[in-house]
């Protein structure tokens, strides 16, 4: 029905699908497969399609295609209250990485070894300055990675989820939504693995309510690609009846790795998502930020610090 809805809202618009396909950054292959259903559709592809036809993921609800009767998710109603902001990283506190070439110049891992080095600080302070440097630079290799290894982080700091934090609540993510905060993959991934545990449910249990695989289930919980299904989605949303919180925050993740908000999208009005090695280095960094937002919740200095360096383009960083 979804794709159905999007045909013909590219029909009505007197777009082709080579017009259309450009502007979403597709070929003309893939498109004529979506729209001939030889090729499901997935979130990102939903996302680039529906912003190509400047159609909001609103649609979504009010065209009965999440869940029907509900025309506006409670999460999308909910009034955002400015004091209530969550200090997180925003689109636009990636836009210095991009303008400044520090993604193509290999100088961005040395912004989130400096922001572990916070953490780490934080969190044992007692720590002397070499030794932070070594567990920086070994926490990294961990960080938003599938799997963890021994080594001196997990040594020092055996209490700290090196990965991810495993118990990230989803009152936190909610925080971060409200306050325009960027999601990642691995968010919806362990949001969903929160909440199934608190509703006390295994993964066999919701796999059946999918119609997915155990191991489906499992993969999303700890290692979600870009190309889960809408469907996956919506059909996940309804099993753990979060009224279409977690399609919300599946766009939000979307926008993000596509490049919706960035500087030189607006500029050509084509859709432009980050490469491979750009984005794994925003979910790094993204992920170091849940640390503090997970262990020092009231904390916003390690934003400010972010957020004063980048004024100057990290110049002290990258020299």
């Amino acid at each position: 029905m979804l794709v159905k809805w999007l045909s013909e809202q590219r029909k009505r618009r007197g777009l082709t699908l080579v017009n259309l396909a450009e502007v979403a950054g597709f070929t003309h292959s893939t498109l004529s497969r979506i729209e001939t259903q030889a090729l499901q559709l997935s979130l990102f592809s939903t996302v680039r399609i529906m912003y190509a036809l400047d159609l909001p993921w609103i649609e979504l609800f009010t065209q009965g295609f999440v869940k029907e009767g509900l025309p506006v998710p409670e999460i999308y109603r909910t009034p955002r209250q400015p004091e209530s902001d969550f200090p997180c990283f925003l689109f636009g506190d990636f836009d210095v990485l991009d303008t400044t070439g520090l993604l193509r110049r290999g100088v961005a891992p040395a912004i989130v070894k400096q922001l572990l080095s916070r953490f780490i600080i934080k969190h044992s302070p007692t720590l002397g300055g070499e030794k932070i440097d070594l567990l920086a630079s070994d926490f990294y290799s961990f960080l938003h990675s599938p799997n963890e290894k021994d080594g001196l982080a997990r040594e020092v700091l055996p209490d700290v989820d090196l990965r991810y934090p495993q118990k990230f609540s989803p009152d936190n993510l909610r925080n971060i939504y409200f306050s325009g905060g960027a999601l990642t993959l691995l968010d919806l991934g362990r949001y969903v693995r929160y909440l199934r545990e608190i509703k006390k449910m295994t993964q066999s249990e919701i796999a059946a309510l999918v119609d997915l695989s155990r191991p489906a289930v499992g993969y999303f919980e700890t290692n979600p690609g870009d190309r889960i299904k809408i469907e996956d989605l919506i059909r996940l949303d309804s099993a753990l009846e979060l009224n279409g919180e977690l399609v919300i925050f599946a766009w939000r993740s979307a926008e993000l790795y596509l490049g919706i908000h960035r500087i030189k999208t607006g500029r050509s009005g084509m859709i432009q998502p980050w490469q491979q090695h750009e984005i794994h280095f925003i979910e790094k960094l993204i992920t170091a930020s849940r640390l503090f937002q997970h262990h020092f919740p009231e904390d916003r200095s390690w934003l400010d610090w972010y957020r004063q360096e980048s004024l100057n383009g990290f110049e002290n960083i990258a020299q």
